[in-house]
């Protein structure tokens, strides 16, 4: 019926931290019939490790977001459990979560899973126009002047440009070869 999407979103001291943690993306859904909400809380990771990875400090970042989810949404009357998502270009090879209640999402996951699908059920052009506007985006190589080996990387392929690839390489395979 409803969503709320909120980036950088201070934890304050609640969630253990010395300053301020933000969640990166928080959703709240509300979905219709009903008068609570799903709060959905998205940790993105590109370039980095989690926060405190190399600080010695106990609990890691998504651990803190966790807690913090835990105390934030208590209310049974006003939330559902809170999902937690822990999206990365790929987690399994490039991060690792510490915490096992976050669901590990990699950008292709999104791509194929959620993206595609509300594309392909988009109602109006301007929200096919956003949709397909941030697919290009993921398909484009990521630079950050740095050199590092994870520069020009792309965060996922849409399946129009995935066939087009193949394609492509069917068509020269000799040329690979």
């Amino acid at each position: 019926d409803g969503c709320e999407v909120q980036s950088e979103v201070p934890t304050g001291k609640v969630a253990g931290f010395d300053k301020e943690g933000r969640i990166d993306i928080l959703l709240h859904l509300q979905f219709k019939g009903s008068n609570r909400v799903l709060p959905i809380i998205i940790e993105n990771k590109v370039l980095s490790t989690e926060n405190d990875e190399n600080k010695g400090k106990t609990k890691k970042q998504t651990e803190k977001y966790f807690d913090w989810g835990t105390l934030e949404y208590a209310d049974r009357t006003k939330y559902e459990h809170p999902l937690y998502i822990f999206l990365a270009p790929d987690y399994e090879r490039d991060i690792k979560c510490k915490c096992e209640k976050f669901i590990k999402i990699s950008y292709q996951n999104l791509i194929d899973y959620v993206i595609e699908p509300c594309l392909l059920n988009a109602t109006n052009n301007q929200t096919k126009y956003f949709i397909e506007s941030y697919l290009r985006c993921l398909s484009n190589s990521t630079l950050d002047g740095s050199n590092s080996r994870k520069e020009g990387r792309i965060m996922g392929i849409p399946s129009r440009e995935m066939e087009l690839l193949r394609k492509f390489h069917e068509k020269n395979k000799e040329l690979f070869e």
